[in-house]
């Protein structure tokens, strides 16, 4: 089976890392990750700068503070483990791409490489059997089985975009292992 995982706040906490960053501001009312209800976070933030705002992904030292989701680690190597292709999709900004994977994503799973990671706006061209993200819009159009990480910023979203919500990584892995199942895969 072929499985596609995004990188932010599927298999490393950006958010409360980026938070701690923008709460550190002057003139900031601080924000918590459940009041971030929208994906745009410029909504949370209107009196700092698009520019003060994306900065810090671009910082090596801030993406060599950004730690993995619990468990990411260990389910997703089961899943290499198991034979299935393991990808890396992650839709980032040219300038933040190389500083993000080697600085964090290359750092905390070691068994990613370079070959192993996608960098791509557009989801929905990815061919694939399942697609793990936090943004339903990158669900949207993928055609195998759309797996949405409940966060507060896609409470509401529309629920087409996405077949399956899950809130950890063990509820992922279950779900991977009975589409292989299913599909005839021979992994338990």
């Amino acid at each position: 089976m072929r499985v596609f995982v995004d990188m932010d706040d599927i298999c490393v906490d950006l958010l409360s890392e980026w938070l701690k960053v923008l709460n550190s501001y002057p003139n900031v009312v601080p924000k918590t990750e459940e009041e971030i209800v929208s994906w745009n976070i410029e909504l949370a933030y209107p009196t700092l700068t698009r520019n003060q705002i994306y900065q810090p992904l671009c910082q090596k030292d801030f993406w060599e503070r950004v730690q993995p989701i619990k468990d990411a680690y260990k389910y997703l190597k089961l899943i290499k483990e198991k034979g299935h292709e393991v990808y890396v999709a992650t839709a980032s900004y040219p300038d933040s791409y190389a500083v993000k994977t080697h600085n964090c994503l290359f750092k905390h799973f070691d068994f990613i490489g370079p070959k192993d990671v996608i960098c791509i706006n557009d989801k929905s061209l990815l061919d694939g059997d399942i697609l793990f993200d936090d943004y339903h819009e990158n669900l949207r159009n993928f055609k195998g089985v759309k797996v949405l990480r409940n966060k507060p910023y896609n409470a509401n979203c529309d629920e087409e975009c996405f077949h399956i919500r899950v809130n950890k990584w063990k509820e992922f892995y279950q779900i991977v292992r009975e589409l292989d199942f299913l599909m005839g895969g021979k992994n338990e």
